[in-house]
């Protein structure tokens, strides 16, 4: 059994690359395009305002429908977070209204339905990492679920604290209404367990490089399948199906597609809802 789980999981991770590099030209021509943080914006979609990039504040509300089959890209900006039209505030599980805001992840300590755990807001950027193991060391009942609520960031960043999380065999949790796009997908597909709300929003795109990192096209492409491939191969060694992120290629970097409930639990992004 696990030798056919991973002759199919090896040949998915090949379909996916060879697809990948068939889009990867497209991308970067994507991704050095003018643009102050997203590289390129398609048309009547909103990218941040320049003057609120790095900086902190309360994300802004933006009212959006639900997906549905066939419906499934909604634009992304890491400034703001999706609501549903009839609003609603997100809510921890068991109750606790949670307060979204963008800028560099913080996190805190909360009692989730009697478990120790951390919840995780803002944006995934240098050095989260090293802020989630010091946060988790420092306290003397170590964290048995992480709590996410984040437009993403850095994919590397995103990576390396998936490996912490896996290591201490820490749950995975986005709460109801809650907000996980971008690179923050990442975290949840690194939990031991995984429990996602229905209701919650679970974004997908495609990796990218600002304009700002200087790279040539060629150099762009390169680094965009490795990173990929990283991104890849974690997933299926986290317990993840990879096909999961054909849907990642699907959306620019100015859009996301959102993960419907029975595609959570298809691809094992989840392994409950509630």
């Amino acid at each position: 059994m696990l030798a056919e789980r991973q002759t199919a999981g090896g040949r998915a991770l090949a379909w996916i690359l060879r697809l990948w590099i068939l889009l990867a030209f497209g991308i970067v021509l994507a991704d050095m395009a003018d643009s102050a943080k997203i590289p390129w914006s398609p048309p009547g979609r909103s990218i941040p305002p320049p003057d609120r990039l790095g900086k902190e504040g309360p994300a802004v509300p933006m009212p959006l429908p639900p997906a549905g089959p066939g419906d499934q890209l909604r634009p992304y900006d890491p400034t703001i977070f999706p609501m549903r039209p009839d609003g609603g505030t997100p809510q921890l599980p068991g109750g606790g209204a949670l307060e979204p805001s963008y800028g560099p992840m913080k996190f805190s300590w909360i009692d989730l339905e009697g478990r120790p755990a951390i919840l995780a807001v803002g944006t995934i950027e240098p050095g989260a990492a090293a802020a989630l193991r010091r946060f988790d060391l420092q306290h003397d009942e170590r964290a048995e679920v992480l709590v996410l609520f984040s437009p993403g960031g850095a994919v590397q960043e995103a990576l390396i604290m998936g490996e912490y999380i896996r290591a201490r065999s820490i749950e995975t949790l986005v709460p109801g209404g809650a907000y996980c796009a971008s690179a923050c997908p990442l975290l949840l597909a690194a939990g031991e367990r995984r429990r996602v709300a229905r209701d919650a929003w679970i974004g997908l795109h495609q990796p990218y490089f600002a304009k700002a990192a200087g790279l040539s096209p060629d150099v762009a492409v390169a680094e965009v399948q490795r990173l990929n491939y990283q991104i890849l191969t974690r997933l299926d060694r986290w317990g993840v199906d990879p096909r999961v992120w054909t849907h990642a290629l699907q959306a620019l970097p100015a859009e996301m597609y959102v993960l419907l409930p029975e595609e959570l639990m298809a691809y094992r992004m989840a392994h409950s809802l509630f």
